[in-house]
């Protein structure tokens, strides 16, 4: 893509539409889903969720056009399942990153390690750790290599733990399960919300009547 288009953040980036088989009809396992919309919302691109992915819609009937269509109110509407608050979150993410980073948008993402079942991505200074071994993927530490400065204290957006890289950069990184891990420099999230970080207030509108 970045070597194919002149713009690689101003593309559409997106892992469902309904054009195609849903990807809970392909899979059940969840944390393959979280692994999706992880990369989805937070590489290059604009990110585009079709409406029912955060709700984990499989299509039920059949797996693609007319099933993958299905209304969302079958839904509920529930805010409280568990792709729609990882979208909430990786959506907080990508925002507060932008907001404190000014090229964090148009800045290229760059593949920082890779194997068989991990792929490590670093955009700005996030760095995302995505995983194909799904939710029986069993637990094991994962070196990243030159993810941060030597010695930077990080924050696992995702569940709140947090590491320091050694002296040489690398991260020791806790996976287990497939899930997906979103890596923040720990005194960068000031203003986020994030991880019991305070939110930025937002500025109140003041309205002035002028009275001839």
């Amino acid at each position: 893509m970045q070597g194919d288009c002149s713009d690689p953040s101003l593309l559409g980036t997106f892992s469902e539409n309904h054009d195609q088989p849903r990807f809970a009809s392909l899979t059940g396992d969840m944390s393959q889903a979280r692994n999706v919309l992880t990369f989805t919302l937070l590489t290059d691109g604009i990110p585009i969720v079709y409406e029912g992915q955060e709700q984990h819609y499989n299509a039920q009937g059949g797996s693609s056009d007319p099933y993958n269509r299905e209304a969302l109110w079958f839904s509920s509407y529930n805010t409280s399942s568990p792709l729609y608050t990882l979208t909430s979150t990786l959506n907080a993410a990508r925002k507060h990153a932008a907001s404190d980073d000014a090229s964090y948008l148009t800045a290229h993402a760059s593949t920082i390690y890779t194997d068989p079942t991990t792929l490590a991505v670093r955009k700005g200074k996030m760095v995302l750790v995505l995983s194909n071994k799904g939710a029986d993927g069993s637990a094991y530490n994962q070196s990243i290599p030159a993810a941060y400065a030597g010695g930077a204290g990080v924050t696992e957006l995702l569940t709140c733990n947090t590491l320091t890289a050694d002296s040489s950069g690398h991260l020791d990184v806790p996976m287990a399960s497939g899930q997906p891990r979103v890596y923040y420099p720990t005194s960068s999230l000031s203003g986020s919300g994030l991880c019991g970080a305070k939110k930025k207030k937002k500025a109140r509108r003041v309205s002035v009547e002028f009275v001839a």
